[in-house]
């Protein structure tokens, strides 16, 4: 036995096919802001010659945009909590976060 596939299947329920994404609820705003951000950076190629050149953009752009974006007091403090032993954070410091 063998299944149609799903062009066919949708053709016998009579429906159409279509590649539009409406709102879904799944999706991230998080993510959506992200590829904005990173959309709208005045250097952004648009286009990646290679592989490696997407990967050498993107690790500059996260470097900057973890380090250097408009939320660097938030980052710092997030780092500073996660990695206490870095910024001066003694034994005492895990128990205040809990």
């Amino acid at each position: 036995m063998r299944s149609d596939t799903l062009a066919q299947l949708l053709d016998s329920l009579g429906a159409s096919r279509s590649f539009s994404r409406p709102r879904v609820s799944n999706d991230n705003p998080y993510s959506e802001a992200q590829f904005k951000t990173l959309k709208y950076q005045p250097d952004y190629p648009g286009r990646f010659a290679s592989t490696l050149h997407g990967r050498a953009w993107l690790q500059d752009f996260f470097a900057w945009h973890n380090d250097h974006h408009g939320a660097e007091r938030a980052a710092a403090a997030c780092h500073r909590a996660h990695q206490p032993h870095l910024h001066g954070g003694g034994p005492g410091h895990r128990a205040t976060l809990r």
